[in-house]
C-alpha cells in the first residue's frame, strides 16, 4: 500500500510479503546509514560484521512490511531484541521484542 500525504507525498509504503524487496532493503541501508541500528553496538567499519534487517513490530502479528519499521541490526543486537532486551538505537528510540520502547528505568542492554 502507497501511503500519501494531502500534498500526494509518498509518507510510506507497505507490503503484506515478509520481506523486503531489493529496492526496499537497498533504500533502507542506504537511509540508515548502511551500519548496525544500535547505539554503541559494534563497529561500523567493520567488514565481518553481519547486517540483517529486522521487522520493528513481529511481521507474524503484523503482516506488514515497510522501510519505515525496519532496522538494520548486527547479530548481537538482533539476539538481544529477540531475547527481550530493551536496546537504544542511533536514532535516539528505543526497541524491543514487542517494537519501539519507552526509555527502560534500568537499562539491561
Amino acid at each position: 500500500a502507497l501511503v500519501l500525504s494531502r500534498g500526494l507525498i509518498p509518507l510510506g509504503i507497505t507490503h503484506e510479503q515478509r520481506t523486503l524487496t531489493a529496492t526496499e532493503r537497498k533504500a533502507s541501508k542506504v537511509q540508515q546509514g548502511g551500519v548496525c541500528s544500535g547505539l554503541r553496538c559494534c563497529s561500523p567499519h567493520d567488514p565481518l560484521t553481519t547486517l540483517v534487517p529486522h521487522h520493528v513490530r513481529s511481521w507474524a502479528k503484523f503482516g506488514k512490511t515497510s522501510i519505515e519499521e525496519t532496522v538494520w541490526a548486527c547479530e548481537r543486537l538482533h539476539d538481544a531484541i529477540h531475547r527481550g532486551k530493551t536496546v537504544p538505537l542511533r536514532n535516539g528510540r528505543w526497541l524491543d521484542q514487542h517494537g519501539w520502547a519507552e526509555e527502560p528505568l534500568v537499562a539491561d542492554w
